[in-house]
């Protein structure tokens, strides 16, 4: 790409880095030859490699030949204005995707700066907002419709035991036993819907150890089921409530197991992120936990409330499992996300990091 000469337009001051690291907007400062000097750290997120990965590389190199990038690149320096365009953008290492893109001259030193926004991604980001809201709303509802059901459900009890002992020795005593029953699970049920969040208690905690703890319980359930182990060792303690933690993976190994009719792979995965937004801060580290199988996939139309109460495909389910556990995530200060197919699917669990001096930082 040739550069173009800059239109005459007054003077502009050299872009603090300092205060560009302070957006959630990424930015690239580009010299005249448009190579990269500085990327911010949304910019590291964004495009998934670090400032100094990113340094010195044309611009086209991190984000293609695509043609808006090149109009937007010599309107900018022709005009001496911003030029802003939406594009699609593909870079050669990765999978296309579309931004906004805005390109701005800079006179001092002669460059560019480039504001990137995915399109894609800021449209996930407002709808899983969406849904943490909607996710809210309907648990307030169900919890709401629980308390009013428990009432009539304690004189269904009752009257169920006093049926059992009328009818104790005849035939018809197994109904009313069954009636009880299925009243206790209810009422277990119900008393999971109301419960109000649980105090979580956090220490530092080593993350394969709530891992292995639920591996093993799961294991032991599912004897025909085969559980893959890919860990990164070097990830930090973390601050977690062991406890919650173990019940949050026990939920999404024991869906991972249900979709696979307890055969099958299931692989779970340990790696360090970096420059993660969970819950709209920002993290310099994030431990990420993949847990994926090798089932169906998840239906189409169950995609987009999967992580809602009461939501299920399977018969007997409560659809209680992932909402508790993206609930435990939340707690944290983490979030789970999927992504699914024909050949399985891979739930990924994102947990920040406490910051740590950079000389400890794990490679």
């Amino acid at each position: 790409m040739n550069s173009t000469a800059f239109a005459d337009s007054p003077p502009q001051p050299a872009a603090n880095p300092a205060v560009l690291d302070e957006l959630t907007t990424a930015v690239l400062l580009l010299d005249r030859a448009q190579r990269i000097l500085f990327a911010n750290a949304a910019a590291e997120q964004l495009l998934n490699r670090s400032r100094k990965q990113l340094a010195g590389q044309p611009v086209t190199a991190v984000l293609g030949n695509a043609p808006a990038l090149t109009q937007a690149l010599d309107a900018a320096a022709r005009s001496g204005w911003f030029y802003t365009t939406e594009t699609l953008l593909t870079p050669p290492d990765g999978d296309p995707w579309r931004a906004d893109l805005t390109v701005s001259p800079r006179h001092t030193p002669p460059g560019f700066l480039i504001e990137l926004k995915a399109v894609d991604r800021q449209r996930a980001t407002t709808e899983a907002e969406q849904r943490e809201r909607l996710h809210h709303a309907i648990h307030e509802m169900a919890r709401t419709i629980a308390h009013e059901i428990k009432n009539p459900l304690g004189g269904i009890k009752g009257a169920a035991q006093l049926l059992t002992l009328e009818l104790a020795g005849t035939q018809h005593a197994e109904y009313a036993e069954v009636i009880a029953r299925e009243v206790d699970r209810l009422h277990a049920l119900l008393t999971r819907l109301t419960a109000n969040h649980q105090q979580i208690h956090l220490h530092p905690t080593d993350l394969h150890q709530p891992l292995e703890q639920a591996r093993r319980l799961i294991a032991a359930e599912y004897p025909n089921l085969k559980l893959q182990r890919d860990y990164d060792v070097s990830i930090p303690p973390l601050l977690l409530d062991s406890a919650r933690l173990v019940q949050l993976l026990l939920n999404l190994l024991k869906n991972a197991a249900q979709a696979m009719n307890g055969h099958g792979v299931v692989t779970l995965k340990t790696r360090i992120a970096r420059q993660v937004t969970l819950g709209k801060k920002r993290w310099r580290l994030a431990a990420r936990i993949d847990i994926s199988d090798t089932g169906p996939g998840i239906p189409d139309d169950l995609k987009e409330h999967l992580f809602y109460p009461l939501v299920t495909n399977r018969s007997g389910g409560s659809g209680l499992g992932l909402a508790i556990a993206q609930e435990i995530a939340h707690e944290h200060g983490g979030a789970i996300t999927f992504t699914t197919g024909p050949n399985g699917t891979t739930f990924t669990l994102l947990l920040p990091i406490p910051d740590v001096p950079s000389a400890e930082e794990p490679r």
